[in-house]
């Protein structure tokens, strides 16, 4: 690098797209999707992300997206065959259903590894190329190796104990549970090695991010809205519950009819619930998606000289997502492309590169290094799985 450090300068994302504009593209995607039969998906998807791509501006220059729905159409079709042998796999043979949760669980890690190559590389900025340098071999230790390990030892100690006769086979059993929290007690902490590892093999042209997360922390996040969730539902279940005994004996309704599911009392409880449910829930996500963006981005630089910031608030990100879920109901789906991009500029509002450096300077050295280097990943395997992963 060449550039000299300079005042310190904090450059603001924006987001310029109109909910109008995106409306067009969004209608028009859905119907041709249909019309298709799900093959224009993929292009679809492509004029979706092109347009919040080209409308994300950074220091006055917009990012671009350079995949083609050719690209990706035979990833679709492939995830696309996958989904149905699980959902329909069951009513013809079970050996199809588990040939089709085989294959996802064989092909996740390295589709998830491909993805963000793939979309790594389609993705630029001022005309350089963003990259992925991750192995799959890593996406499989931590999807595959690491949860085996714990539950292997657990299924090693319920069979030793039974084949010792400690314990019976019904008492084996119990050590199911066990296995399965411990699956999803691992989860939180998994998804930050696989969030540390990502960050820090994500590049701009040659040059590289690094983070300072750590596992342990980016799961801390998950643990304490786990908390948060079971504590807020208790409290405001038990607040609703009452509140309905208390109407109901006011307005001299039989108890007896709420504990009846058939009963009108019975429903008018369960949608009180659902209400209570609905921005509780919404609550959560908010937290766990403010919480986790923050430390990622606060704790991520380029090339250790362009510092990412973002600062979203739990409690405006709530009301946010509150709001658009209400702008959706009330026009029956068809406002959701203005809820999409009231999310895109709120995200982009809080989202700053803060550098002492010249920024100029440094996209042009970048852009020199790539040209010297060429581009040596090749197109051989351009190809976006699209199955949930």
């Amino acid at each position: 690098m060449h550039d000299q450090p300079t005042t310190n300068t904090q450059h603001q994302l924006q987001f310029t797209g109109s909910g109008s504009e995106y409306f067009r593209i969004w209608i028009v995607n859905i119907l041709l999707t249909v019309v298709t039969l799900y093959i224009y998906s993929a292009w679809a998807k492509v004029r979706t992300r092109r347009y919040f791509y080209g409308n994300t501006v950074l220091d006055g220059s917009a990012f671009e997206y350079h995949a083609t729905g050719k690209q990706l159409l035979p990833g679709r079709l492939i995830g696309l065959v996958l989904i149905l042998m699980i959902a329909f796999g069951e009513s013809l043979s079970i050996a199809v259903a588990l040939a089709g949760y085989g294959l996802i669980a064989v092909l996740a890690p390295w589709a998830l590894c491909r993805s963000r190559q793939f979309n790594a590389r389609m993705s630029s900025y001022r005309n350089i190329r963003f990259g992925f340098s991750g192995k799959a071999w890593k996406f499989y230790e931590y999807i595959i190796l690491m949860p085996f390990i714990p539950v292997l030892f657990i299924g090693t100690i319920a069979v030793a104990l039974f084949y010792s006769r400690v314990i019976t086979q019904g008492q084996a059993f119990f050590f199911l549970p066990v296995a399965v929290f411990t699956l999803y007690a691992m989860a939180p902490w998994i998804l930050g090695k696989l969030a540390r590892y990502s960050l820090n093999n994500s590049l701009y042209g040659t040059a590289q991010f690094s983070t300072g997360i750590t596992a342990g922390r980016y799961a801390s996040v998950y643990y304490k809205a786990i908390a948060l969730s079971i504590g807020l539902f208790i409290l405001l279940g038990g607040i609703t519950i009452g509140a309905a005994t208390l109407f109901a004996e006011t307005v001299n309704i039989d108890p007896e009819a709420l504990a009846n599911p058939d009963s009108l009392a019975a429903y008018g409880l369960l949608g009180s619930l659902y209400l209570v449910l609905i921005p509780v829930s919404t609550l959560i996500k908010a937290y766990i998606a403010c919480r986790v963006r923050n430390y990622q981005l606060n704790n991520t630089t380029l090339d250790r000289k362009f510092n990412l910031n973002s600062n979203v608030t739990t409690i405006k990100l709530w009301g946010l997502e509150l709001t658009n879920l209400l702008l959706i109901v009330l026009t029956l789906g068809l406002g959701y492309p203005w809820a999409a991009i009231r999310k895109a500029r709120f995200m982009a509002n809080h989202t700053q590169v803060t550098t002492s450096h010249n920024a100029d300077q440094f996209v042009a050295d970048q852009g020199y290094q790539v040209s010297a280097v060429g581009d040596e990943i090749g197109d051989a395997f351009d190809m976006d799985i699209a199955a949930g992963f």
